[in-house]
This record gives structure tokens, C-alpha cells and sequence, in this order.
């Protein structure tokens, strides 16, 4: 078999094919190879450095099957918060990726953490103190930290300007969301941060304005995790939480061009009946689903078994006062699981961890479940496609 990043293959004369051939041909090729190639000629470097180029490929990379499995994750390393590329078939984790910031940037490792991927674009909030210690979520400490738009593939980041709303010992409880805009053609940042005597606040970055801006929080709810857990067609998913005391819970969605939140499409009733129950643990994560957005709950007994049930919503992206319709479509239980992170639509798998940090694909199609031979402490795993885009005001780390 070919190697997709084997350069040696592109041996034609850049200046005797016409452009659009040459964009259509360079667009098919792995942005690792294209760096290499781009000094063949000053025609190439062209062509590769063209917005409509760069468009094209990034179009390429989300359509095309091949590394479907590709997931950027963060997870343990020992005392410390490792980034890499993991893939399931055949299983293997890349070495750690260079992080979004320069090595001087801090006098220790940071701790951090994954708020997404789109675009070949990643999403990260790194904090100002050792990954060594431990703060909780809503600790004066654990808010001082930074956000980055960073392209591992090119290895551009760009570091945010400092929050709208301050670091305070009022917060308690924050969370981010990161997606695109197709509509604006713009990459958007969501903070939400609940205070002790309940009130909430948000705010969102735009690329295009280089700025954040406060948003209306009316009847404001809070995400149920550090981070949002799905962009799809403009909108943001996540389950939302009365606080942190209580299991009731719903969708919640961020109109990423509207830039508006709405709350008004209710979980199926059997998950509110759940979060009713005496059950040791209860969790829910909101994921993409051919095309349409489902909910994955899950909880645990006395015996350490793992209820799991996945529905999917009929029609995603409703406007205000419109419920949604659930369809069920599996309802599984697995002995010792504590994690459920999402479903994956390339494989049909729902990826699971044990209380032993081993992960797990469980497959909806035949019902089997496959141990990974790959063990490590995962904390937040994203779909990740490679890209040339670039984020204006971005630097090149090395």
C-alpha cells in the first residue's frame, strides 16, 4: 500500500498543469506533505497558501472516510496532561503533540484541558499553575488560566484575550464550548461561570472581532461539564444542570449565529424518571448522531453495573418552544464502567472506560464490546481532522 504522506510520488512540473488541476490534485494530500512540498516551486506555494485552497482541502479532509478513527485526546501521563492523536483500527496513540504554547510561556507544565475540535482547529483552556496541583473546579486558582485556537498539524496557535468576566471568589463552576459558524464563517468560544449565590454569566469570543462580549443568560442553566460536548450545524450541545447538587438535567443548545441559548427541548421521560431513582452515580452526555443529535445516559448500582441507554433526537436545531422527539435506539448494561465519553459515527462505536482506566468500544450495530489494547487515563477525546486553516493573529510554536 501506498504511504499517504510519501512526497516522492509528486514528480510532475508544477508550471506545466493548469492551476485548478494543481489545486485539485495537492488538495488530496496530508498537510505534513504539503509543508514539504511547498518549496518545489513559487506556483505551489501559491497555490497552497490560497484561501480558496486551503477551503478546498479542509472540505476534503471532513468528507473523506479515510482516518474516519482519527481523535485528538487529553489524557494522564503520570503526573502530567499529555495531548495526542489516538486511533482505533489499527489501535495506536501518537506521540505526544508540541502544545499550543512555547516552551518559555511557563516555568512549569501546565494543567489543561480539551473544550473541542472543528476544522483541524482545537480548542484549549490551559491554567496558570502546575499540572501537579490540584484545585477544584471552581477554585479563585483553577480560574486563572488561558485559552488557545491552536492547528496541531500546522502548529499555529493563537492565545485569546483575557476573559470579560474576572477571576472571582463568588465563582464556582465554569464551562466552555467551542464551534464554528458557517453562516459568519467564524470560529466561536463560549464561557459560561455560575456564581454561589446564583447568579450565572456567559460571554463568547468571536475570530472575527478578536473580542469577547457578554451575553443575555435569562433563566440561565449550567452545563453539567467542563465543556460542551458537540458542535453540529452551527449549534452547541450539552446537558444542562440545576447545580451541582441536583441530577435534573436537559439540552441545552447555543445558537452560535444568533449567539442565543434555549433550553426548551426536554430529555426523554425516562431519563427524568432516572434522575429520580436512588442510583449510585447518573450521567449524560449529548452527542452527534447520523446527522442529528442523541443522548447517551448512563447509570450505575451497588454492583458497579452500568445502565446504558441512547436516544436520538428527530429533529435537531428546533426553534424556541418546539419540542423535540426521542426514538430509543439501544439500552445495554456493562458490569464495572464509569465513564461513557461519546458515540463515534465512523465506527458505530460508543467508547467506554472501567474503573481501571481501560477503554472499551461497544459497537450498536453487532452488540459486541472490544477491550482497547491501548491503556491510558483519558480525560476528554474529540474527533479531530487535520487542516491548513489558520486563525488570524496566530504564531508558529515550534
Amino acid at each position: 500500500m501506498t504511504d499517504p504522506e510519501d512526497c516522492s510520488l509528486v514528480t510532475f512540473s508544477a508550471d506545466s498543469l493548469p492551476e485548478d488541476l494543481i489545486m485539485d490534485i495537492l488538495s488530496r494530500l496530508p498537510v505534513k506533505c504539503l509543508f514539504r512540498i511547498r518549496a518545489v516551486s513559487r506556483t505551489w506555494l501559491s497555490v497552497i497558501s490560497n484561501p480558496i485552497f486551503i477551503s478546498l482541502h479542509n472540505y476534503r479532509s471532513i468528507t473523506s472516510t479515510e482516518n474516519s478513527d482519527s481523535f485528538i485526546v487529553h489524557y494522564l501521563d503520570g503526573n502530567e496532561d499529555s495531548i495526542s492523536l489516538l486511533h482505533f483500527n489499527p489501535c495506536r496513540i501518537g506521540i505526544g503533540l508540541h502544545r499550543p504554547y512555547s516552551q518559555l510561556h511557563f516555568p512549569f507544565v501546565p494543567k489543561l484541558f480539551l473544550v473541542g475540535s472543528h476544522n483541524g482547529i482545537v480548542c484549549v483552556v490551559v491554567s496558570n499553575y502546575p499540572a501537579t496541583d490540584n484545585f477544584d473546579r471552581g477554585s479563585y486558582m483553577y480560574q486563572n488560566h488561558e485559552t488557545y485556537l491552536w492547528n496541531p498539524a500546522t502548529r499555529q496557535s493563537k492565545l485569546l484575550p483575557v476573559y470579560t468576566i474576572r477571576q472571582s471568589h463568588d465563582i464556582y463552576s465554569f464551562s466552555f464550548g467551542f464551534g464554528f459558524d458557517p453562516i459568519s464563517n467564524d470560529f466561536k468560544v463560549v464561557r459560561v461561570v455560575a456564581f454561589h449565590r446564583g447568579l450565572i454569566r456567559a460571554e463568547m469570543y468571536s475570530t472575527n472581532t478578536n473580542a469577547w462580549r457578554e451575553l443575555e443568560t435569562n433563566a440561565m442553566k449550567i452545563p453539567m461539564f467542563i465543556s460542551f460536548d458537540v458542535c453540529l450545524n452551527g449549534f452547541l450541545y450539552c446537558t444542562w444542570s440545576r447545580g451541582l447538587m441536583t441530577r435534573s438535567c436537559g439540552l441545552m443548545t447555543f445558537d452560535l449565529n444568533k449567539e442565543v441559548f434555549d433550553f426548551d427541548i426536554d430529555f426523554p421521560s425516562n431519563v427524568q424518571k432516572t434522575t429520580d431513582t436512588e442510583v449510585n452515580y447518573f450521567e449524560s452526555r449529548i452527542t452527534e448522531f447520523k446527522g442529528s443529535i442523541a443522548v447517551i445516559t448512563f447509570y450505575s448500582n451497588d454492583a458497579y453495573d452500568t445502565t446504558i441507554h441512547f436516544w436520538s433526537l428527530d429533529d435537531a436545531c428546533l426553534p424556541a418552544g418546539i419540542k423535540g422527539s426521542w426514538s430509543p435506539l439501544s439500552s445495554i448494561v456493562l458490569h464495572g464502567i464509569n465513564t461513557v465519553y461519546s458515540y463515534f459515527n465512523g465506527s458505530d462505536n460508543i467508547i467506554v472506560k472501567d474503573y481501571g482506566h481501560n477503554l472499551y468500544l461497544y459497537n450498536l450495530g453487532s452488540e459486541e464490546t472490544k477491550k482497547v489494547s491501548i491503556k491510558i487515563h483519558l480525560h476528554e477525546i474529540f474527533e479531530y481532522k487535520e487542516s491548513l486553516v489558520s486563525i488570524r493573529g496566530s504564531e508558529q510554536i515550534n
